[in-house]
């Protein structure tokens, strides 16, 4: 079958500004990338937090497309510095609904992992990619 526009009905690429909100100032290595197919966002990014000040310790916001509110879609972590709380495990959730991000790890060995964890201070590094359906 030929191509038609029914098969393929958005395609997008693109970049987004990872962000904690508040008066949380970021350092030049962060970027957001992302690409849509249909209903289907892939993004990258990186959040290099510089000064936390007011912003939130615990969601990254400002995806670029609302997620859809059919359930939680999971952010992989590629790599972190810095960060506010020790942990041994690391990954993420795209709220459903929502541009917003939260994280869940476990600092010492465990059988559930802590949710809504306080990652997020002075000087932490932040590199991951989710997927999610809008």
């Amino acid at each position: 079958a030929g191509m038609t526009s029914q098969l393929l009905n958005w395609y997008e690429e693109g970049t987004w500004t990872p962000s904690l909100g508040g008066t949380a100032t970021y350092g030049a290595g962060s970027y957001g990338r992302y690409t849509r197919t249909g209903r289907l966002v892939t993004i990258q990014f990186r959040i290099d937090v510089t000064l936390l000040g007011t912003g939130s310790n615990t969601i990254l916001s400002g995806l670029p497309f609302t997620s859809s509110t059919v359930g939680i879609q999971t952010v992989s972590c590629s790599y972190y510095a810095n960060l506010a709380v020790n942990t041994i495990y690391l990954a993420g959730y795209v709220d459903g609904g929502s541009t917003n991000m939260y994280f869940l790890g476990k600092s010492v060995l465990g059988t559930t992992v802590d949710n809504n964890i306080a990652l997020f201070g002075n000087g932490t590094v932040l590199v991951g990619t989710a997927s999610y359906i809008v």
